[in-house]
């Protein structure tokens, strides 16, 4: 899994820069993500909106973890893919700093 985090500068966590090809890349490999929570990208003196977490490996910032109750789910990569890149920086509930960490299914 290493490689694939290295090509699309993630591990688990994704900034919103490589939401779309992080999700066709795993599209392409056969890889299922079963679904997503929030985490805050706190940099640039953003206060956190979470709790703790790690530092960003490939870029500036921190993430912190943003407490949730359930993992966000979609029927497949596509429909994850659209909400997160149409239909989420265009509602109410949007928030800049919001990235999300995946869930996979490897298995």
């Amino acid at each position: 899994m290493c490689e694939i985090c290295e090509k699309v500068k993630t591990v688990e966590i994704c900034p919103t820069q490589n939401i779309g090809e992080f999700i066709d890349y795993m599209e392409e490999l056969g890889i299922t993500i079963k679904g997503f929570t929030w985490w805050c990208h706190v940099r640039d003196g953003h206060q956190s909106c979470g709790l703790g977490g790690p530092r960003n490996q490939y870029g500036d910032g921190w993430f912190s973890e943003i407490p949730m109750n359930k993992v966000i789910c979609f029927e497949s990569n596509e429909k994850l893919k659209h909400y997160l890149l149409a239909d989420y920086p265009n509602s109410h509930e949007y928030k800049e700093c919001y990235v999300p960490a995946f869930w996979l299914d490897t298995l």
